[in-house]
């Protein structure tokens, strides 16, 4: 992806699994960039992704959207994946989505 961006997602990302076979994207920046990409939005991730099948597999689809993954980093697996029926608060992280002008 070249040129100017509409969008940069700052945030985290993972894989939420509902049941064993069932996994979706997680994390609010891999969200909005998913969406925005889904909309043709030219838009970048800022995140970290472990180095295990889950970081793999979120890397992949982010891929396929057409996410600009240059800011994208991979570091050791630290289980990046969430269970959906986990009662944990979210925290309160920083994720932030800046808006691009473009001329």
């Amino acid at each position: 992806m070249s040129g100017a961006l509409d969008w940069l997602a700052v945030g985290d990302v993972a894989e939420e699994r509902g049941t064993e076979s069932s996994a979706i994207l997680g994390g609010g920046a891999a969200r909005l960039a998913a969406h925005a990409a889904v909309l043709r939005a030219r838009v970048a991730l800022v995140a970290k992704v472990g180095e295990d099948d889950s970081g793999r597999r979120v890397r992949d689809a982010l891929e396929r959207l057409k996410v600009d993954l240059r800011w994208l980093r991979s570091g050791p697996a630290s289980n990046g994946v969430r269970s959906r029926s986990s009662s944990r608060t979210p925290t309160t992280r920083s994720i932030r989505a800046v808006r691009w002008r473009t001329p």
